[in-house]
Parts: C-alpha cells; sequence; structure tokens
C-alpha cells in the first residue's frame, strides 16, 4: 500500500466505525448474541493458555512451590471448564479428563512431594495425549519435561 493512501483508509475505517456504531449497545439481540458467540475463543486459543499453565504447574511444582503449583492446577482446570462452555462438543471428553486424571494431581500437591507429584504429571500427560488422539489431534504432542516456565514467579537457576 503506497503511503498516499494510508491516510484515506484510515479516515474510511474510522467512518465507517462511527457509523456502525457500537454493536454492543445498537445491534438487535440477535446480532448480538452472534457476534458473541463468534467473538469466543475456540480450543485451539485456550490450549495455548492451557499449555502455559501446564508448564508452570510442572516447574512450581519441582521447584517445591506448591501454593503456586495449586493455583496453575485451579487456572487450568478453569480453562478447561471455558473450553466446555464455548465449546460444548468437546465437553464430554474434557469432563472424562477433568475426572480421572485431575484428582491424582490435586492430591500430589496437597501431599508436597515431588515423587508424588511427578507420577501424577505423568499420568496428566498421558491424559492429555489421549485426548488429543480422541479428538483428531494426535499430531499435537507433549514433552516429557515442559519448556522452562514462562512465570516470573518461577525463578530457575542459571
Amino acid at each position: 500500500m503506497k503511503r498516499t493512501t494510508l491516510p484515506l483508509v484510515t479516515t474510511l475505517l474510522l467512518t465507517s466505525t462511527l457509523v456502525m456504531g457500537d454493536w454492543r449497545s445498537s445491534a438487535d439481540e440477535e446480532t448480538k448474541i452472534d457476534n458473541l458467540v463468534r467473538a469466543m475463543p475456540n480450543t485451539a486459543d485456550l490450549m495455548l493458555l492451557v499449555g502455559a499453565r501446564y508448564n508452570n504447574l510442572y516447574w512450581a511444582a519441582k521447584q517445591e512451590n506448591w501454593e503456586f503449583a495449586a493455583y496453575q492446577a485451579k487456572e487450568l482446570r478453569g480453562l478447561l471448564n471455558k473450553n466446555m462452555i464455548t465449546r460444548p462438543g468437546r465437553s464430554e471428553g474434557l469432563q472424562g479428563f477433568l475426572e480421572s486424571a485431575y484428582p491424582t494431581i490435586d492430591e500430589a500437591i496437597a501431599s508436597a512431594d515431588w515423587a508424588d507429584f511427578e507420577g501424577a504429571f505423568i499420568n496428566l500427560r498421558s491424559a492429555c495425549l489421549a485426548c488429543h488422539v480422541d479428538s483428531g489431534f494426535s499430531f499435537i504432542g507433549l514433552p516429557v519435561i515442559p519448556p522452562l516456565p514462562n512465570n516470573p514467579a518461577l525463578h530457575l537457576a542459571e
């Protein structure tokens, strides 16, 4: 795009936005609902966040930061519950996953014992991979040891 057309494009976008108004207050109920449904995150969006919590869960436990591990487990569970709302077709598989894989994670965190947690995490990883296969996404793997944490609350010695 040429530089001379950029102000024109910007002006057109601003004008169309002003003419349309804010659909959240000006649109009819059906349009509002349609827009909200389209704006909901899909499973792929939520799984990126799940992956971050999964990594931080592992590293929090590895560092024996059990309170932070419990927080990551709770937030991860919340993301999966949100996925069941935004994508009801995935509810049955996700509910089964939470019922089978999560109790051992919660118990291992409560025990504050790395060996207990490590075994539970291996089972969690296996359940994740089985869910990926069942959902038709077997090409999405998980490393045995998650990547380094992406949260400043978890510091690794260099």
